[in-house]
């Protein structure tokens, strides 16, 4: 079996591209950031984890993890926590679901 990642910006294509292997060449597509939102879902590992981590603060009021929230707090460098494996763990869930 062959392995094929496309990455781009957003509005690159890469969703057009994908359509097109699926299509023409019947390619099965895994879309890294779809699995990447259902290791984070309520009742997951994953998600018990970042919660730990991050607190509450990080949920939406459907206590979901809100991303955007979570990634002002990764992204802005204010992430305590990431150097104690508050990112790598979901890297790990991540790969080995994918």
């Amino acid at each position: 079996m062959k392995v094929l990642g496309i990455t781009g910006q957003v509005g690159a294509g890469k969703s057009t591209i994908l359509a097109y292997l699926e299509e023409k060449y019947r390619a099965k597509v895994i879309q890294a950031d779809q699995v990447g939102h259902l290791v984070m879902e309520p009742d997951t590992s994953c998600y018990k984890q970042i919660c730990s981590l991050f607190g509450e603060q990080i949920l939406a009021a459907d206590q979901k993890i809100d991303r955007k929230k979570l990634g002002a707090i990764v992204f802005a460098g204010m992430c305590a926590v990431c150097g104690r494996g508050g990112s790598s763990f979901a890297g790990r869930t991540l790969r080995r679901d994918l």
